[in-house]
């Protein structure tokens, strides 16, 4: 049987060329390249647009040029970057990969906890340029064990945080919308944590693998 055919950016600004055997196993790749070389021998074939990282600007004028198109599959969850009822009206669906990036961006967000509390990165810099044997005074950090966490946002990656907080023995405070069930989260808000990302391997080929 044919595999379907996907438009998609390979490389630095798409998806890594390490994952492309995974997509490889289900659908023929047409890379965004070769699309511009060869657009009317090719627009009919396309089925699918990978948008991964968001490098790949699926505009109107892109959507006019596909006339088979049934859906346009976005790596992550985010999808402020489409503008899905432009999209729709051409008869093609938006899809995501939710969940995929929970587990690794909690891990990110007690990293950056942890290296802003206990000043690693300073450290790290003293370490390859101190012009002094000493430590100066503002090295000193805080401790994360035993610390109040503040959570605005109590869903499924800010619940993870939590989790991870426990081992930390920390306080948990925290704000939503519907208050969660769970006695780790039983108080109410007082700190905003930043936005965290994510960037792993494992990550990556789980959500190559769901688009």
């Amino acid at each position: 049987m044919e595999k379907p055919c996907i438009l998609a950016i390979i490389g630095e600004k798409g998806i890594y060329r390490e994952f492309t055997p995974c997509i490889e196993k289900h659908f023929t790749i047409i890379t965004f390249e070769t699309f511009i070389q060869k657009r009317e021998h090719l627009a009919d074939t396309i089925q699918v647009v990978f948008v991964f990282g968001g490098s790949l600007k699926v505009d109107r004028s892109l959507l006019q040029s596909l006339p088979k198109l049934k859906v346009v599959v976005n790596a992550g969850v985010g999808v402020d970057h489409l503008d899905i009822p432009m999209i729709n009206s051409f008869g093609v669906k938006v899809c995501n990969t939710p969940h995929v990036v929970d587990n690794a961006t909690a891990d990110i967000g007690m990293s950056l906890m942890l290296a802003s509390a206990r000043r690693i990165v300073e450290g790290h810099n003293f370490s390859k340029d101190h012009e002094s044997e000493y430590m100066p005074e503002s090295s000193m950090g805080n401790d994360v064990s035993g610390a109040t966490l503040g959570i605005v946002g109590m869903g499924r990656i800010g619940y993870k945080v939590a989790k991870r907080a426990q081992s930390f023995d920390m306080k948990i405070f925290y704000h939503n919308r519907n208050r969660r069930d769970h006695p780790l989260l039983s108080f109410p808000n007082v700190i905003v944590l930043p936005h965290m990302g994510t960037h792993t391997v494992e990550t990556t080929q789980v959500m190559v693998e769901k688009m």
